[in-house]
């Protein structure tokens, strides 16, 4: 089988971290759930994030991306992504729009608008099929006119083993912060059957300090 199709056959069993713009199949569904931890056990500052697909064609694919820390602050949307045809058998394109609403202590919510492309491409490497994606998206918070801006870049390796080995760059841009954060997230996904996987994962702050957040999530499809 190409590599391209081998590639798009598993990615297309991977989580949020790693969507890039392939189309999920016609009738299929993807459902993440994960957990975020602070290094040091705090329970007060757990993340719980949410991800779904389902292939309403072979051309659009519609989702959730959703995630909120129970305490303070919740944020998700609904979106639509579809690829961009390209005269290229390697490089792949896509769109996505959204809308979701954001959640903060004692205050109302606010309406999101996401707009948002992927790039992605599979490659050959000594240690297995590989994959390279870069995911931005835009937030428009409405209420509170404020902007976040994210950048994801994803390299990975499906192993012979049947282990995902994937590294994850994370660049996030929030109008009220006062510089941009970035994080190094080293991953691997076990898989668990035909249609699941275990992700294990540890996010290391780049900004100076020693923030490090260990997260756990699981996938299927049906």
């Amino acid at each position: 089988m190409h590599i391209g199709l081998v590639c798009l056959a598993w990615l297309l069993g991977c989580a949020a971290a790693l969507a890039g713009p392939w189309p999920r199949e016609a009738g299929e569904s993807f459902l993440s759930f994960s957990i975020e931890s602070p290094s040091d056990g705090d329970t007060r500052d757990l993340y719980y994030s949410l991800y779904a697909e389902y292939g309403l064609s072979d051309v659009l694919t519609l989702g959730f991306d959703g995630g909120t820390d129970y305490y303070t602050e919740g944020e998700g949307y609904v979106f639509l992504r579809t690829p961009i045809p390209v005269e290229t058998s390697r490089h792949k394109f896509a769109l996505l729009g959204g809308l979701g609403a954001r959640q903060r202590a004692n205050s109302y919510p606010e309406t999101v608008y996401v707009f948002g492309g992927s790039w992605g491409m599979s490659f050959d490497s000594a240690l297995g099929s590989g994959w390279a994606t870069v995911d931005a998206t835009i937030r428009d918070r409405q209420t509170t006119n404020t902007r976040l801006i994210k950048v994801d870049t994803t390299f990975g390796v499906n192993r012979s083993s049947g282990q995902l080995w994937f590294a994850q760059l994370r660049y996030a841009d929030e109008s009220q912060a006062s510089e941009p954060a970035w994080e190094l997230a080293p991953s691997v996904a076990f898989r668990l059957g035909d249609r699941a996987r275990l992700e294990t994962s540890a996010a290391i702050g780049l900004n100076g300090g020693s923030d490090i957040r260990l997260k756990l999530g699981l996938w299927t499809e049906f």
